[in-house]
């Protein structure tokens, strides 16, 4: 993946009276450097609703009062003009009122309708327009995910629920990261939950970084050939280490994986030359949750610290993982 894009500000901002600016902003990934950035306009739709009555509506001789004549789905009469009363031989005007809640995207959202009541009423259909039916009926608002841009913690976020977020990429290089647990978008807090793939994948300014307090996952290739880093602190809610997730981090001298953890990926530490200390708090690990190569290519006479309960078990699955005989194991 050569770069990313993502969109801030896009969600209601084609309302009427959003004062928001949508930006769409392309990010350079890897080797690639440079970021795109540019603000749009979404304008409000300008056609009516669908299911609009018509403007002129028949009344049959069942229908005595406006509320009798029924409307299409998202539509109703205004609260004051139900009560009106169809005479026979008279007409009444009536106001119709698009009620749904995508209501704010269209520029019209009212209809006035001239109700007229033969003097013998027949069999018209009520209601005005006939409800479409099949591909040409209009189907529910789809809303694009948002993602944030946050200066202070100096990075880009996607929302992935209706309170959490993902880490995607940082705004700028810097020798210094935390990704924070939480980040507020127009006065909404966000919890940061998880770090994308690939977020710094080939950073080679960052140095150290903070992984926050309600993350519980590190994505694949998520600092993938961040060759200058050497401190990593993992918090101790992270379930998951993706594959190749600090592959090839050639200064990493240290790590500590949390009691939490229940699965490392692939290679995940691959190629670590320098990482010279390993403490292991999980007891959660086994053979088939720890991927092939995980720790292979690390310093050749490291010291891991493992529980003692898990000592056996531990030093065989790790020997089988890349670790290599001239390591050290230890409770």
């Amino acid at each position: 993946m050569d770069y990313r894009v993502y969109y801030t500000n896009n969600i209601n901002s084609g309302v009427r009276g959003s004062s928001s600016s949508p930006t769409v902003a392309v990010y350079g990934v890897g080797n690639y450097k440079g970021t795109l950035r540019t603000t749009f306009t979404i304008a409000a739709a300008e056609t009516i609703p669908y299911g609009a009555p018509a403007a002129e509506i028949k009344a049959v001789d069942t229908q005595n009062i406006v509320g009798d004549i029924s409307l299409n789905a998202g539509w109703k009469w205004m609260d004051s003009d139900i009560v009106k009363e169809l005479v026979p031989g008279g007409s009444v005007t009536a106001t119709a009122v698009y009620a749904q809640s995508d209501k704010a995207n269209y520029q019209r959202t009212s209809v006035i309708v001239t109700i007229t009541k033969d003097a013998a009423a027949g069999g018209n259909t009520p209601g005005g327009e006939t409800p479409q039916t099949g591909g040409d009926q209009q189907g529910e608002a789809q809303t694009d995910e948002d993602s944030i841009e946050d200066k202070t913690s100096n990075g880009v976020y996607q929302v992935t629920g209706a309170s959490t977020v993902e880490y995607q990429i940082p705004l700028n290089k810097a020798a210094s990261v935390t990704i924070p647990a939480t980040v507020v978008q127009n006065g909404k807090a966000y919890k940061v939950t998880s770090v994308s793939e690939e977020a710094f994948k080939n950073n080679k300014t960052l140095k150290q970084v903070v992984i926050g307090s309600n993350v519980t996952s590190i994505g694949a290739g998520a600092f993938n050939g961040c060759t200058a880093l050497t401190k990593v602190q993992i918090n101790s809610k992270v379930t998951k280490i993706g594959a190749r997730a600090f592959y090839k981090c050639t200064k990493l001298t240290s790590v500590t994986i949390p009691s939490s953890v229940g699965k490392i990926g692939a290679k995940a530490f691959f190629g670590c030359k320098k990482l010279k200390k390993i403490t292991i708090k999980t007891t959660k690990l086994s053979k088939s949750k720890v991927g092939a190569n995980a720790f292979k290519g690390i310093y050749a006479k490291a010291t891991i610290k493992v529980p003692g309960k898990k000592f056996k078990t531990y030093k065989t699955m790790l020997k089988a993982k890349g670790v290599g005989s001239k390591a050290k194991i230890k409770k």
